[in-house]
């Protein structure tokens, strides 16, 4: 490695610093704009140009390079304290002499500009081939490139293979994001006392990337008038008072350039912001010269006079890419039509899919969509099978799209989306989530399964690779599985969670599967989404979290297990002797799905229902739309149904049912509720009403029978069961989709505790245009022969 900071150059560095240091110690307010920047960066270039002709005597053999600045030192425009940002290009990259001469070179930067200078020195070795992979933080420095040192032949070509390999479309969208972003982590207008110079609104960056924006679409870039000669100096001379870079103007930093510069301190702030709100406007009017102007927004896609036009026989994949930009620019995409070839950018197409709701609208309105897609826009007017949902299958498609959009901004989907890394993913499997039903319709086999199918043939004419192909099929196969669980499972019975791991395997697609189900509901049509099945859905997510990282729930069958869940509950207690000794004769289940808070409120009810009667409480849940009725009573045949049978005489929703009963002589069940009258808490008027006839039917004063017959409500009416299926357990799990009404959960437990099979617990909802039930269920019996008696009892309509 050559040495190039000798004696000759060691004498000139002495002069540069001695100069600099005069221009650091300026006196006049007016010295500190343009021409301050422009003279400290030409002491500088002199230096880069000392050590390169030194290079070249050192090393004849050096080939041609070209030390290029760029950013602010290539618009000459260094501040006190600006980075030095340098790119070394050479126009052979082989050549046996070029690693001993940039290694010196480096070295010499390094000493010199980064030593005494104390400049923070950034450098990047480019080759001129690279310019069609360039990020657009790198495109945006060689937008201001200048030629320092070396060969003009080298300079040019890397700037002619720039400007021919920039993708003008994506360069410009990624600055104008860029600045809206910076804006909101600084300051998002020039009104503010203490704004960011640099980043901040109508902040040098204003400017700056108005510039750059009009550069990119062949525009003439603007001169810094008096606006930005204001925002050099003020910024100049907070580097000069700071001792450092610095482009946050606080209060106190703004007095202190007042009075170290005999300024009047409000009338230099009122000439800044003067000059901010000059730089807002120029940087809002570049939304006005991308309307006015002619660019290319991708290969295939131009805009013209503000219309997105498609180039004919264009890939879509590729026009996808040109079509999102402009969604993302308010540029006009019109519904023109255009051709398409047959291939497909696969890759293109999943980022311009991935790019939200409108810019899948515009894929519709220009064609795309259907050269990308047609499983899809084959929807259009296919209207869904059950009367929840409020729109057409394509309609809701571009709902759920519209949900995912606004997941980011929310708390606790937010998180989720976050831990989401393949979003295109996401996104096309909520365009295909529902394509099945079309088929559905013809074969009679679920949607879910048809659409798998669709979806793994659309991954493959888009040629996805087999990770991306594996999780859009999964999840449009199992779109409806967390959905299912949430209203027909119960996610406080460990056993259900750890089903629910093993059918998500990872926490990515347990974040993708959540939102495609959040995103799926909340689309069927306002309100559609409650609180309930939002804290719900948080609930087993948690908990399937926590299974996922190796936490796995202790199944209370377990007797270790039992035996802690016991201590455990019984030490965060009053009494807890007996607490102990009423938890060693409930049913595990109820270690596992009941709040410690819970237990002492339990404890008094048992204890009046050993002595006395039954015994009652009423919680209104508002949060969850619900009311929580707790009975304790001692256990006989049927009461169960008996107390549904009051729930449907008020015309009460039941959501989940848990059903508990003692080994104890008598023995004495705890049964738990959660109502609701109208998608509400219920009334307290009708609560107490329903109060009395629930008293009065586990006290066996009133028979349930007579109290819905004097409601107009028929006990003995068969109850039609579309479908079943049977889960063997412990314990069984029954679920039933039957037609929609009132009464269900009544009539299927009267049919199940006629047959001696014992219900422990219950989810109720709306599945598919059907009300559906899963029953939890115990027997004396093995499961093979309730699954017999079930099958037999469901098999006879005269029956049901």
């Amino acid at each position: 490695m050559i040495s190039l900071v000798e004696e000759d150059i060691q004498s000139q560095l002495d002069d540069i610093i001695a100069r600099r240091t005069s221009l650091m110690q300026s006196t006049s307010y007016d010295q500190f704009g343009l021409d301050w920047c422009h003279e400290h960066t030409q002491l500088v270039d002199h230096l880069i140009q000392l050590l390169y002709a030194k290079l070249r005597r050192a090393l004849p053999q050096t080939p041609k390079i070209a030390v290029i600045a760029v950013g602010g030192y290539g618009r000459s425009e260094l501040a006190p304290y600006s980075d030095i940002d340098l790119t070394v290009v050479p126009l052979e990259e082989d050549s046996p002499y070029l690693d001993e001469a940039l290694r010196s070179l480096f070295r010499a930067l390094h000493q010199s500009l980064g030593g005494p200078l104390r400049y923070e020195l950034g450098y990047a070795y480019r080759l001129i081939a690279d310019t069609p992979g360039l990020d657009p933080t790198t495109r945006t420095g060689l937008l201001d490139a200048r030629l320092v040192a070396g060969s003009n032949t080298v300079f040019t070509a890397l700037m002619d293979a720039f400007w021919r390999d920039l993708p003008t479309g994506e360069f410009v969208l990624a600055k104008i994001s860029e600045r809206k972003l910076a804006e909101t982590r600084t300051n998002d207008t020039p009104l503010v006392v203490e704004p960011h110079l640099k980043e901040g609104a109508g902040g040098l960056r204003s400017f700056q990337c108005a510039n750059w924006v009009r550069s990119a679409i062949g525009e003439r870039p603007l001169r810094g008038g008096h606006a930005y000669e204001t925002l050099i100096r003020i910024r100049n001379l907070l580097h000069i008072e700071a001792g450092r870079k610095n482009d946050l103007l606080t209060r106190q930093r703004a007095g202190e350039i007042a009075e170290r510069w005999n300024l009047d301190q409000d009338l230099l702030q009122q000439e800044l912001l003067g000059a901010l709100l000059e730089g807002n406007e120029q940087f809002s009017l570049i939304n006005e010269k991308l309307l006015e102007s002619r660019f290319s927004l991708s290969t295939s896609v131009e805009t013209i006079r503000g219309e997105a036009r498609i180039l004919p026989d264009s890939d879509p994949g590729d026009a996808a890419v040109g079509i999102a930009i402009a969604t993302q620019l308010g540029i006009a995409v019109t519904n023109f039509p255009a051709r398409f070839s047959s291939s497909v950018n696969g890759p293109a197409a999943m980022f311009g899919i991935s790019q939200g709701e409108m810019t899948i609208r515009n894929f519709d309105r220009c064609g795309i969509l259907d050269g990308l897609l047609p499983e899809l826009t084959a929807c259009r007017t296919l209207l869904p099978g059950d009367s929840s949902h409020v729109y057409s299958v394509f309609e809701h498609t571009l709902r759920v799209v519209r949900q995912l959009d606004q997941a980011s901004s929310l708390p606790f989907f937010g998180e989720l989306y976050e831990g989401v890394a393949r979003r295109a993913a996401l996104y096309l499997a909520a365009l295909l989530h529902d394509v099945g039903k079309l088929q559905s319709m013809k074969t009679g086999v679920g949607h879910s399964e048809e659409g798998a199918k669709i979806a793994e043939a659309v991954c493959n004419r888009l040629g996805l690779d087999e990770s991306a192909s594996h999780i859009v099929v999964w999840l449009v196969r199992e779109h409806l599985t967390m959905s299912l669980f949430l209203r027909l499972r119960d996610i406080e019975n460990p056993s259900t969670i750890i089903e629910f791991a093993g059918i998500v395997q990872n926490q990515e697609k347990l974040h993708m599967l959540a939102l495609l189900t959040w995103a799926d509901i909340c689309a069927v049509g306002p309100g559609s989404f409650t609180p309930g099945q939002e804290a719900s859905l948080k609930e087993l997510v948690s908990r399937t979290y926590e299974a996922l990282e190796g936490d796995s729930p202790a199944l209370p069958d377990n007797p270790l297990a039992r035996k802690s869940l016991i201590q455990r509950i019984a030490k965060s207690n009053r009494d807890p002797d007996e607490i102990e000794s009423l938890l060693q004769i409930l049913p595990a289940q109820y270690l596992t799905g009941t709040a410690s808070t819970d237990v002492q409120k339990h404890v008094a009810m048992f204890r009046q229902a050993t002595e006395e009667s039954a015994s009652l409480d009423f919680v209104h849940m508002p949060e969850i739309n619900s009311t929580e009725v707790t009975i304790a009573c001692q256990d006989r045949p049927g009461l169960l149904s008996e107390i549904l049978g009051v729930f449907y005489a008020f015309d009460l929703n039941i959501d989940s049912i848990k059903a508990f009963t003692t080994q104890s002589t008598p023995p004495i069940a705890l049964d738990i509720f959660a109502i609701s009258f109208g998608a509400k808490p219920v009334p307290t008027g009708t609560l107490r009403q329903v109060s009395i006839c629930l008293k009065n039917v586990l006290d066996q004063k009133d028979k349930v029978d007579e109290i819905l017959m004097k409601r107009d409500k028929d006990p003995h009416r068969r109850q039609n069961v579309l479908r079943f299926k049977f889960l063997p357990g412990p314990p069984a799990i029954l679920e039933c989709h039957c037609p929609r009404g009132k009464g269900m959960p009544f009539r299927l437990s009267r049919l199940l505790s006629d047959r001696g099979v014992n219900i422990v617990g219950a989810r109720v909802g709306q599945w598919a245009g059907t009300a559906a039930a899963a029953f939890y269920l115990e027997s004396n019996q093995e499961s093979a022969n309730i699954e017999s008696a079930i099958t037999e009892l469901f098999s006879k309509p005269n029956e049901t």
